[in-house]
């Protein structure tokens, strides 16, 4: 396992060497549920409006229905005005089941490309000027100024690119304290903006 050497201040200060090293290569099997678990972050994080729940939308559109029945029975208005006001909620109830079909799409188990990855081998190598990922069909290089954030959560560590990101879980770091030290060396490699950005 390859580490990059740190010192500390008091150990440049005095001329020793460091006491630990910062642990840079991590090699690992792909599993689909930290896969899911990195979608979702990056969902958080690139749309951070709150989502209506799909349950909660298929039920708008007939209890608004039901409503607007209601009121022109015992109002008496159900005449040209009441069919107007059913054809509106009928128009939004139907705005917003697109929008519940979508959210329910997107928590859609993943496709079959993504099953056939589990268990196959990938490996980060990070480094001052950036990281390589290397797995069976990819093998790429990142440089710091290109990433957007690092963002950690639900057991992973994002780099996000754009609209898209690294997963690095967590599982991979010997000890918390190696995940801690990590980080706050990631962190330092970016801009100031991704530093900004960036939840760890």
């Amino acid at each position: 396992m390859d580490q990059i050497k740190h010192r500390t201040p008091r150990a440049q200060a005095k001329g020793r060497r460091p006491e630990a090293a910062l642990q840079t290569t991590f090699d690992y099997e792909f599993r689909v549920a930290e896969r899911r678990a990195g979608a979702r972050l990056l969902r958080r994080v690139l749309y951070p409006a709150r989502r209506i729940d799909f349950n909660v939308v298929i039920l708008i559109g007939p209890v608004a229905l039901a409503a607007v029945a209601l009121a022109g029975r015992f109002l008496g208005w159900w005449d040209e005005t009441g069919q107007f006001l059913g054809l509106v909620a009928a128009f939004a109830f139907l705005l917003l089941l697109r929008f519940g079909l979508r959210q329910m799409a997107r928590k859609a188990p993943p496709p079959a490309s993504v099953q056939a990855n589990e268990g196959r081998q990938v490996k980060f190598v990070f480094s001052e000027t950036g990281y390589s990922m290397t797995s069976e069909f990819f093998d790429g290089m990142q440089r710091w100024p290109g990433v957007h954030c690092i963002i950690a959560g639900e057991g992973v560590t994002l780099f996000v690119i754009s609209d898209m990101a690294h997963i690095l879980p967590d599982r991979t770091f010997a000890t918390p304290a190696d995940r801690t030290a990590f980080l706050a060396w990631a962190l330092e490699r970016l801009t100031p903006e991704a530093q900004a950005r960036s939840r760890v």
